[in-house]
């Protein structure tokens, strides 16, 4: 498993989600004490993770298929084994309209916990206003 865990990503995969990295970790630090550059982690990496698909077709002229392609292995071994006490991954489900204040009927990522085959939205995120923001 990797060492940075609890990185999510809000929205769509498009140039609009929002890696938010404010509850990831690297190993027991939080990412921010570990990268410690909060300018950073919020514009130039921020712009990379919401460009990478556009990146991958430019540098390569072919489509960014291969990324897609390993999120769903990933979401699929998620599904089968769940998600270990403490980890949330990032999946795209459809919104009820009660979590973080998404429209109801959207298909939005969210980060979410899985058991038993069944995904669960994590509740209760302290969102400060920057994240509000971006989602």
């Amino acid at each position: 498993m990797s060492e940075i865990q609890n990185l999510v990503i809000w929205g769509n995969h498009s140039k609009t989600q929002y890696p938010d990295v404010f509850e990831a970790k690297i190993g027991s630090q939080t990412l921010r004490e570990a990268i410690n550059d909060d300018a950073w982690l919020d514009s130039e990496f921020l712009s990379k993770v919401q460009n990478r698909g556009a990146e991958i077709i430019a540098a390569m002229g072919k489509s960014s298929a291969a990324s897609a392609a390993r999120a769903t292995c990933d979401h699929v071994r998620d599904m089968f084994h769940g998600t270990p006490e403490g980890r949330v991954v990032s999946m795209a489900v459809l919104s009820d309209g009660s979590s973080y204040d998404v429209p109801e009927g959207i298909v939005f990522s969210f980060p979410v916990t899985l058991e038993n085959q069944e995904w669960k939205i994590v509740e209760g995120l302290q969102l400060n206003d920057f994240q509000k923001e971006k989602i």
